[in-house]
């Protein structure tokens, strides 16, 4: 198993416990980038010109914010 089959599957397993360090090579993965920082949100953008706005407090994220891109990337 890859590396980012691990990150991939910790979303769906503990989708409490995911820090923007992660959430961020997963995004890399499918194709984001990091486009700005705004306080507490961090602004990715894809290709297709997607924006995916994700608040962290704490180094962490809502587990409402990692379903939600579950549900993007795997409908």
């Amino acid at each position: 198993m890859t590396n980012i089959n691990k990150r991939i599957g910790k979303l769906f397993k503990s989708p409490n416990n995911i820090s923007i360090k992660e959430l961020h090579i997963v995004l890399k993965y499918f194709g984001y980038k990091l486009s700005r920082v705004n306080g507490s949100h961090f602004i990715f953008k894809d290709s297709k010109g997607d924006t995916q706005s994700i608040p962290v407090h704490n180094s962490k994220i809502k587990k409402h914010y990692i379903k939600k891109l579950l549900k993007i990337f795997y409908g």
